[in-house]
């Protein structure tokens, strides 16, 4: 009872929250995506100042000009659909085939049923004409419009949405300004006794994300304009919209690409003719698709994030095998494993990178299994270590540089 409170109270706080929260993790986006290149400019001596100003100016100017022309086109789209009426009605003939009477038997229902419904309206309508106007039929509620007469109104109507979209860029530019404060100040509160480390951790850490941010953000637009050339010379309009969409909706892992995909699929099949350049438009996005996902994501994060290739391939077949709650047979030695691990090191080191991280779990398997006396085992290694009997002098061996230790007898 008291955790379905606890998420009670969580979700209607971040629900409360959401006008703070949602454009401060956009903003939090925006600055890992802009890091890199506000550290380049500072790097060929150019203020902080200026150089954010730089950075957030370009990007805003590229985001807006983007998203007018492709607003514009998504116009245009609106407007040319009955166009493409009679050419989406010979599409559904053309599927009307012997094969195919499951399907035109639910269109023929689906047609008698529409016509039915325009006889029994059109009865309706009839009937209430030729009867009296009754006194219980309800008045219709009409509220005039007005547009705005002066520039205040104008100026109101404009500036509220820009307002609503300059939170997020008022956030990251704090963030790109101070963000050594900022780590600075978490370090105090959260690094209290491992001063440098907990920089050093922090630092690459961000250094890292803001890398792999910016190269799926460049990965994601030139297959945004790869895909938007494509379609272009397919000859489906207004390639450039479903361009910058698919490259957008590649953003979300999994149904993102089919999402983007999906739209100049159907636009393909009601604007030719033929089935030709819908089944290329099809082919086009599954050759994407799988060479950027199998060859050229692994290689270029593998290659600039120092995460291996093989792991990022591997991310997108390997699902993790979920145990069940409180098993004692599935969940006993892996619970018993971490707190272990936890306790005896990673509460006291923090890994600076992967290499460091690897190296002290490497280390600690082997103080595990040889080392450490364990009480189920009755004090004994799960390696059976000899045990060193008489009375000589005990001799140390360090472990993970001296956080832990071996004692033997001298022989």
């Amino acid at each position: 009872m008291l955790a379905v409170a606890v998420t009670v109270v969580v979700i209607a706080t971040l629900y409360l929250a959401r006008v703070v929260l949602v454009p401060f993790a956009l903003a939090m986006l925006f600055s890992f995506l802009l890091t890199p290149a506000v550290i380049w400019l500072e790097r060929i001596r150019f203020p902080r100042a200026l150089a954010v100003s730089c950075v957030v100016v370009v990007f805003v100017a590229a985001m807006g000009s983007v998203g007018w022309t492709v607003a514009d086109q998504l116009v245009d789209v609106t407007n040319q659909l009955p166009n493409y009426r009679a050419n989406i009605k010979n599409k559904i003939e053309a599927l009307r085939s012997p094969t195919g009477q499951i399907l035109n038997k639910a269109t023929d229902a689906v047609v008698e049923f529409s016509q039915e419904l325009a006889v029994a309206s059109t009865g309706d309508s009839r009937t209430a004409k030729a009867g009296a106007p009754t006194s219980s039929a309800a008045p219709l509620s009409v509220r005039v419009v007005s547009p705005p007469t002066n520039w205040l109104e104008y100026a109101g109507s404009v500036l509220g949405p820009l307002g609503t979209a300059g939170i997020p860029i008022v956030f990251t530019i704090f963030i790109l300004m101070r963000r050594e404060d900022l780590r600075d100040r978490f370090i105090r509160v959260a690094g209290r006794g491992h001063l440098g480390l907990m920089t050093q951790a922090l630092d690459d850490a961000a250094h890292r994300v803001s890398r792999y941010v910016f190269l799926e953000f460049v990965v994601n637009s030139c297959y945004g304009l790869v895909v938007g050339v494509a379609l272009h010379f397919i000859g489906i309009p207004h390639a450039l919209l479903w361009g910058v969409g698919a490259g957008i909706l590649r953003f979300l892992p999994y149904i993102g690409p089919p999402l983007g995909a999906a739209l100049p699929i159907l636009l393909s099949l009601a604007v030719f003719d033929g089935w030709t350049r819908a089944l290329i438009t099809i082919g086009l996005f599954v050759v994407i698709e799988l060479s950027v996902s199998n060859f050229v994501e692994p290689n270029l994060y593998g290659a600039q994030t120092g995460i291996s290739a093989l792991a990022v391939l591997m991310a997108a077949f390997v699902k993790p095998v979920r145990t069940s709650i409180e098993s004692p047979w599935q969940n006993g030695v892996a619970e018993r494993w971490v707190e272990s691990c936890r306790r005896d090191v990673l509460d006291h080191v923090i890994p600076l990178n992967e290499a460091h991280l690897k190296r002290l779990l490497s280390e600690y398997v082997h103080y595990y299994h040889e080392d450490r006396t364990h009480l189920g085992l009755g004090k004994q290694t799960p390696g059976n270590r000899r045990c060193s009997l008489g009375r000589g002098r005990v001799i140390t061996f360090p472990r993970l540089g001296g956080l832990h230790h071996r004692y033997e007898r001298a022989a």
